[in-house]
């Protein structure tokens, strides 16, 4: 970690720990908990002051202009065990982490990812670069600050024979120790670890289980992957982990529609259906990316979203306006307002590029939405989408007419 060590040639005492921004040392042992060895400084959650003093701009300006990292571009989204073998992805991983380990400067987003606290998971973005720490806080689900806990990266943490120790429980007359039985959740299960301009770009995303069950996910990308491919990754790992995690909700990719009390999901939807939704004047945009639908209502997972300077100036109304914006080759990423939950949905579409639009059977819609999750989700999806409206559309143009 950070070298701090008081001057070799004085006796003098000094007070211990000797932490300051840039070196505190929970945050130092919880990356040290993933194999990251923050030898420089590693600042978690940073002020905006230092943000962007590192990208040469001021905290008030509104927008800042570096030439990375790009939001489009090439790259391949990997899971291990499947479409790469789990080898190959630990091998990336043990090249990113020493490169994080290398005595570099890390930034450290830790937040969110879902708006509604009942299906709420946390997320850390690992980064050398300030300005896609910058973009992540417009993009994640902002989190009330808490220190950092080496032990609590996953849930079930508590039951880790190193970490495990019995509770205190007052029963009415005296307080007895009891051995822990329900799990404390994790505060990052999942963790994004970006490597340098030599790495592939990819976004590769490695499940982490325990005692049978998923519990997080690792996700390993390069400075060329573009942003698009870092929350394309993020969006697929919490989804998986929300439905397993959470039995009567359903998590999808999609893109969540508000009009007055309707709510529509569009599945699949591609990024010029979410640049045609944002340029509608009938209604609005709630969620980009991936939502999770809920018996109380439909919560996106991202707070922000990826759109043109323009179209950026238009959310900002709205929504946040005190973070900055990094703006590269005119695309940005902004956060919007911040609501948990939009109205129960009433109708799903699933974007398939082309196809003429049609309504589809509930049945056709099942399958549709059990292909996109598993077999375990079937009585969740049943429940929750009972009366909804189901459709295939094939263009922008149907997205608009779908209220």
């Amino acid at each position: 970690m950070a070298t701090r060590s008081a001057p070799a040639e004085t006796e003098e005492w000094f007070v211990f720990p000797r932490e300051r921004e840039g070196n505190v040392y929970s945050v130092n042992w919880s990356l040290c908990h993933d194999g990251v060895v923050p030898v420089g400084d590693a600042f978690r959650n940073a002020r905006l002051p230092i943000l962007t003093k590192k990208l040469g701009a001021s905290a008030s300006v509104p927008t800042i202009t570096p030439s990375s990292p790009l939001f489009y571009g090439g790259y391949h989204l990997l899971e291990a065990g499947d479409t790469l073998p789990h080898a190959d992805f630990n091998e990336l991983f043990t090249e990113v982490k020493s490169y994080l380990s290398s005595g570099i400067e890390l930034f450290i987003e830790d937040a969110s990812l879902g708006a509604y606290n009942k299906v709420r998971l946390g997320a850390r973005i690992v980064t050398v670069d300030a300005a896609t720490a910058l973009i992540f806080r417009n993009l994640l689900i902002p989190s009330p600050p808490r220190p950092a806990d080496h032990r609590a990266r996953f849930d079930g943490w508590n039951f880790d024979p190193r970490f495990k120790q019995p509770k205190l429980v007052w029963n009415g007359d005296r307080c007895n120790l009891q051995e822990q039985t329900e799990a404390e959740p994790g505060q990052r299960p999942v963790a994004v670890f970006i490597g340098d301009e030599t790495t592939n770009p990819v976004a590769a995303v490695q499940f982490v289980e325990s005692n049978g069950s998923l519990v997080g996910a690792n996700i390993v990308a390069g400075a060329k992957t573009p942003i698009k491919g870092i929350v394309e990754a993020v969006g697929f790992a919490t989804n998986v982990l929300v439905n397993e995690k959470f039995a009567s909700a359903v998590a999808l990719p999609s893109l969540s529609l508000v009009k007055g009390d309707k709510t529509v999901l569009v599945v699949n939807a591609s990024d010029e259906v979410l640049s045609s939704a944002l340029e509608s004047k009938s209604f609005g945009v709630f969620g980009a990316y991936s939502n999770v639908i809920t018996a109380a209502g439909v919560t996106p997972l991202f707070n922000g979203i990826i759109c043109s300077e323009a179209t950026a100036a238009t959310v900002k109304a709205v929504g946040y306006k005190q973070i900055p914006s990094v703006v590269v080759s005119g695309q940005t990423a902004v956060a919007m307002h911040p609501n948990n939950l939009a109205n129960p949905v009433s109708h799903i579409a699933f974007f398939e590029e082309g196809v003429a639009k049609s309504v589809l059977t509930e049945a056709d819609a099942l399958q549709k939405l059990l292909n996109l999750t598993d077999e375990s989700k079937t009585e969740a999806i049943k429940s929750i989408l009972s009366g909804v409206t189901f459709s295939v559309i094939g263009t922008t143009k149907d997205v608009v007419n779908l209220f």
